[in-house]
């Protein structure tokens, strides 16, 4: 019963939540359907000791019943 722009914020509080990103970092980007060059949710790892921080880069995917996501509509960037 979610709407897209609802599963993002939960996708978005999720990630906020887990502890491995630096909420500095963490961004949502534009509104749901809109060009945001397949990234809804950006963020970046703590840096550790000599670890540097890492780039993450999240898109958010409702699928209601009656779809799918199939492989070919995956892409990596």
């Amino acid at each position: 019963s979610l709407s897209p722009e609802q599963f993002e914020d939960l996708c978005y509080d999720v990630i906020l939540r887990s502890g491995r990103f630096d909420e500095k970092t963490l961004r949502k980007h534009g509104k749901t359907r809109s060009r945001d060059g397949g990234r809804d949710i950006e963020a970046r790892t703590f840096r550790r000791f000599d670890q540097p921080s890492v780039k993450w880069i999240y898109q958010c995917k409702l699928i209601t019943s009656g779809s799918s996501l199939s492989g070919t509509k995956v892409t990596v960037a």
